[in-house]
């Protein structure tokens, strides 16, 4: 799983380079050029290279976001939990001393009892 989300943050970093490396070829063509038609036809071009880059950008934010918010969740639930097993194991402990209270008034109420 480790692997598998290293190899796809790479292939991410890897498209992001390729894309600006794209927008950067087009920006430098468009230097070049002559037609004012053609100079916007690169600056649309380019645009539309960096919108789909920040989109991407933006996904990942929110994939991550979600991914966070997951494991809180999970956290929580753990928290509860423990805290729930904390809160059973402190009342068994109440109803063990509860019953040696009990045991021990009994024994010394007992008239029978040697004392």
């Amino acid at each position: 799983m480790e692997k598998k989300g290293q190899q796809q943050t790479q292939e991410k970093i890897d498209t992001t380079a390729q894309i600006a490396k794209l927008a950067k070829g087009i920006a430098d063509e468009a230097q070049n050029m002559d037609a004012s038609q053609n100079v916007l036809k690169a600056i649309a071009s380019q645009n539309g290279l960096i919108v789909s880059m920040l989109a991407q950008q933006r996904t990942d934010s929110l994939l991550a976001r979600q991914d966070n918010a997951y494991s809180n969740l999970m956290l929580t639930q753990v928290a509860e939990h423990l805290d729930s097993q904390r809160q059973k194991e402190n009342s068994e402990e109440d109803g063990r001393l509860s019953l040696v209270h009990e045991v021990v008034l009994n024994a010394r109420l007992d008239p029978t009892s040697a004392d």
